[in-house]
Order: structure tokens, then sequence, then C-alpha cells
């Protein structure tokens, strides 16, 4: 019997066969084969996979445990962009309290691009990259682990860290930074470049810098809103800047009539986060000051939502110019007699001016009768505006507020239109928008101090009253112009309590006719007290807040009554009706005076 090789009576002794080499190579061939036909199946590169695995390791693998979760997407992001690649959230999975505990993680360029039918020109990064990692929360350690589930990515690694949307998103840190630079004027240029400085990995563009709101107030309008900060108006425009942003201007008036600019805001989208970011930047430099009584803007909702959020306290108008002209425009293409127009147009605005409930409910029924044939146009008025808004448009509701005058935002308007003109462009950049702000502020300023010096120094012929003398120099010009107006209309008209009332009392903070008639009996003077401190104040001092806690009425008291015993039965009646209007205004048994036609000489 021949010898066999060693090897050959190893193996069959112990009834197993070792492969020959050339059994060895005849495998490797057929896995090559099933991985490439693998490779053509699902578009990845198995036989490549397998090769990493078994011969390199992984730039992910690693036994560190990390503290955070945010400290592990830290990690894995650094590594990737050293790498070329960059890393998002693709899923993640939560405890029913809402603890995260575990996450994975995918290349930017993972996932498929889903077409939609639109007319628009889109392209996709997405080229269904298999890169994934997987983070884990371990209780036993109270520590995050990694795992490497899949580490090939089927593109190369990027040459251009920019052309990724989620590297130029800024961090927390980056984004207060931006905040800062822009309260200090900062241009988009210097503020990337100081971005860069200080944030070696950023890679941020001036477009992105752009995508932070930004809000900047002139020193000079932050001194006069602190002075001023009973009336608000806000409204955004367009076209004023290079970087196609919305502006937001916020406007504020003057106890002289006089229109200033609070601030400006760039903000990224017209949402109720964004107004919401800008307001509490306005609120913000009411420290200690007086907020907002007032608050009047179009019917943006995402700004009427944030106005809400931030001055809760504050009545929310509406502005009734817009809304006039907004019905108007589409009641025009449906009303085609133009009767039945001119008709419509006089009832709708006796509607919006209705000063009682009654009146708003008889002119609504006159409305409806004109509109009998147009159902559809009294459908749109009913459902758009008078069954949510009409409390923050019509008179009888709106003048239950304090807005000194002002039911509209023409003011801001009017700054729009201003600005636009002194920009003198619609592709303005951030340099020249701040230089023409000051230089319109500073024109604001000097009209303001104009205003405010004539109020203090000069005596208007008409308004040589004898019930004036307490408040000259000490009240405004258009104050006493309102007041006058008053006064006229009680020797017009004959004085009608359901028409007048304490309309002008509630709205601007005035005596209203009923008092004027008892000064005017009595030939009393008009008192400072009653005139509300948004019409005295003739500086740009701030305009404190009052606490609860620093009222104190024991010395009113007293010279109420000290006042009442001086006076004879009919200056008794006046005090005690005001007195009873105050803790009691249901119950009033004195009745409304009848004031006889009279004419009022207010010249010299």
């Amino acid at each position: 019997m021949e010898s066999l090789p060693p090897s050959h009576v190893a193996a069959e002794s112990s009834s197993e066969r070792l492969p020959s080499l050339w059994d060895k190579e005849r495998e490797e061939e057929n896995l090559k084969e099933s991985h490439g036909k693998l490779s053509e199946l699902f578009g990845i590169n198995v036989f490549a996979r397998d090769e990493d695995t078994s011969t390199k390791k992984s730039a992910f693998s690693t036994i560190h445990m990390f503290k955070s979760r945010e400290e592990l997407f830290e990690w894995t992001q650094n590594k990737a962009r050293s790498l070329g690649y960059v890393i998002v959230n693709k899923r993640s999975k939560a405890y029913v309290n809402g603890f995260v505990y575990k996450v994975v993680l995918m290349c930017d360029r993972g996932g498929e691009y889903k077409a939609t039918n639109t007319i628009r020109a889109f392209g996709t990064r997405k080229t269904n990259c298999k890169f994934e990692l997987e983070g884990k929360y371990s209780k036993e350690d109270n520590k995050w682990t990694l795992r490497v589930i899949c580490d090939d990515h089927n593109h190369p690694p990027t040459q251009h860290m920019e052309v990724h949307p989620f590297v130029r998103r800024l961090s927390v840190d980056e984004t207060r930074l931006v905040e800062d630079l822009t309260r200090k004027n900062f241009s988009p240029r210097d503020i990337l470049s100081t971005l860069k400085g200080k944030h070696e990995n950023n890679v941020s563009t001036i477009q992105v810098s752009w995508r932070s709101n930004l809000f900047f107030v002139h020193p000079t309008s932050w001194k006069i809103w602190r002075a001023f900060p009973h009336v608000l108006m806000t409204d955004a425009t367009y076209k004023t800047n290079k970087y196609n942003k919305p502006l937001v201007e916020i406007v504020g008036v003057t106890s002289t009539r006089k229109t200033f600019s609070v601030g400006f805001a760039f903000i990224y989208r017209e949402k109720e986060s964004n107004y919401t970011w800008v307001l509490n930047y306005v609120k913000s430099i009411l420290d200690m000051c007086m907020h907002p009584r007032v608050i009047i803007t179009d019917r943006e909702l995402a700004l009427i939502n944030a106005c809400e959020t931030v001055f809760p306290d504050a009545a929310r108008l509406l502005c009734r110019w817009h809304i006039e002209q907004t019905i108007l425009k589409i009641s025009s293409k449906i009303i085609t007699l133009d009767e039945d127009r001119k008709s419509f147009r006089i009832l709708w605005r006796l509607l919006l001016e209705s000063p009682t409930l009654m009146t708003y409910t008889e002119n609504y029924k006159r409305l409806q009768s004109v509109l009998i044939n147009y159902p559809c146009v009294m459908r749109y008025i009913d459902d758009t505006w008078l069954k949510k808004y009409k409390e923050m448009f019509v008179f009888v509701w709106v003048d239950q507020h304090l807005k000194f005058k002002n039911s509209t935002t023409n003011r801001v308007e009017s700054q729009h239109s201003k600005l636009k003109k002194i920009l003198n462009s619609s592709n303005s950049n951030f340099d020249k928008f701040v230089q023409r702000i000051n230089q319109a502020v500073e024109s604001q300023l000097t009209s303001i101090n104009e205003s405010f010096e004539n109020s203090l120094t000069v005596r208007y012929n008409r308004h040589n009253l004898s019930c004036f003398q307490l408040l000259w120099g000490h009240v405004s010009n258009q104050a006493l112009d309102i007041i006058l107006g008053e006064i006229q209309r009680l020797g017009d008209l004959m004085l009608d309590s359901s028409n007048y009332g304490c309309k002008l009392r509630n709205s601007c903070g005035l005596p209203h006719a009923c008092m004027l008639s008892f000064y005017s009996i009595l030939g009393e003077n008009i008192l400072l007290d009653s005139i509300d401190i948004f019409w005295r104040k003739l500086d740009i001092s701030d305009t404190m807040s009052v606490v609860d806690g620093d009222i104190n009425y024991d010395d009113v008291v007293d010279k109420f009554k000290e006042n009442f015993n001086k006076k004879l039965k009919a200056g008794k009646m006046f005090y005690r009706r005001k007195l009873e209007e105050i803790y009691d205004p249901h119950k009033t048994d004195v009745g409304e005076p009848t004031v006889q036609k009279t004419h009022v000489d207010n010249q010299v």
C-alpha cells in the first residue's frame, strides 16, 4: 500500500476533509460572483463592505462613552466633517415621558428624492447613501454609546462644506452672537466676518446670517418709545433691501400727534414665531416703563397672535381703513348698479361708525336690506369680518379703549412711504439702510421737539377759554383742540347722552361732553388731573409703570371732601354724580342734563 501524505491521513482519521488551496480560490470566486449580483440588485458594494470590516477599522468605531446625546452628535459631526461628509438625524425613539434613548444618524445625502407635480424646477443632492450610525443610551452607565451600522458612502467626499444646508445652520451660541452684533448695528458682512473669526468651523454665508431675524432700534427712538409707549402700530413692507427680506416697522405716536419710529426688523419668515421674537425685543426696551395700551395692525393673523402673546393686556384693534378698502374692492365686483354701490358705501360707513349697540343693530338691519339682492356680499362681510372681528374695528366697541384718536395703520404706511423715498432703491444694503434710518429718526426728533415747544409756550387764540386756564402750557395743543371740538358740539347740538356718553373719556382720556357741560355751567376750570398722562407728556423722559403698591388715595379723598363742602347745591350734585359713576356706574339716578344751543367764541 502506498503511503499517503500525512495531512490526508490526519484528515481521514478525523472523518473530516480539509479544503485544498484550489477549493479556497473557487469559494472566493463564488463569493465575489454573488456579491456582484447583490451589488447590481441593491446598488451597494457589498464586497467592499466585507473587505472594509475585515481589513480596516471604521473612523466612527469608538469605545468612548458620551455624557449626552448632544455630545455624541457633536463628536460624530466633527469626525464626519474631517472626512468630507455631513451627518444628520434620521430618526429617534423615546420613552413615554419623552426621554430619547436611541438615535439613528445618517449621511445628509441619504434617502431618495420624491418628485412632486409642480412647474418649478427642483434638483436634489440625495444619492440614497446607506451610511448609518446608531447611538444608544445606557441606563447602567448613564451614558451614550455609538455603533457603526454601515460605514460606506456611495458618493465621494465633498470639497466645499458651504453647499450643505445643515452645516450652514447657526448654533445657539452663533445665533446669540448674530443678535448681539445686530443690536450694535454691525453690517451683515462684518457679522459674518466676526462669526468666522470666533467659530473656525463656521461655513455660513451672508444669506444664511440673514436667516436669523434682525432687529435694530435707533438710540433716539429708544428714548422716545420709553416716553410714549401708549400706542403701538406695526406692519410689514417689502422691496427695501437687496436681501429680499420683509421689513417690519414699528411706530408710535406722541402727545402732539407726531409719528416716530420705534424699531425695525428684517424677518426671515412672516410667521407668528418671527413676529413674537420682534415684539419681545420691542417689549424689552420698556423695562420699568409703561407697556402699550393699544396695538393697531392689519388682519395679519400671525402678527395678531404674536401681539396677544407679548402684550396680553393691550387692546388689539384692526385698521378700519384697510378693512373698508378691502370690502369696497370686493363688493364693487359684485354690486353692478351705481345707485346700489352708493347706498352700500353710505350704510357701511354708518355701521362702522355706530356709537351704540342699538344703532349698530339698526344699521346692520338696514345694510342687510340694501344687500338683499347681493347675498354673497353680505355673507362675506359677516363671515370674514363682523362675526370674528367687529369688536376690533366698529366704533361702539373700539371707543371703549384708550386709542388717543388712532384707529388705522396709516401712520405706518406713511413711514413706509417716507423710508422708501429716502432709500431711493429697492436693493439697499444694510449699511445704506442704517444711514438712511439715522437721517429719518433725527428728522422725527426735530419735529417732535418743535411740537413740544409750541405746546409749552404758544397759546393759540382758539384756546383762550377760561376753562383752559389750568391746562395752558401743561397739555398738548392737540389735546386742547379735541376738547374744544367737544365744547363746540355742545353749543351746536342738543346733548344726547346715548350718543356722547363717556366716549371721549374712554377713547381719548379727555373730559367728555357731560363733564364739559358741568364745567361750563359752574364756571369751573378743567382740572389737569382730568387729562390722561398721555396728553400731559411734553418731553421724552421715561413714562414709568404704575405699581399697585405705590397708589394711595387718602390725599385725594380729603381734597374731594374739602371741595365738595365749598360747593353750592349744583356743584355738590356734580361731585356726587362723578363719585357715583366711579364706584357704581349702573345705579346712578342722576340724569343727563339738556344743553341748549349756544355759541362758543374761541377767538380773543
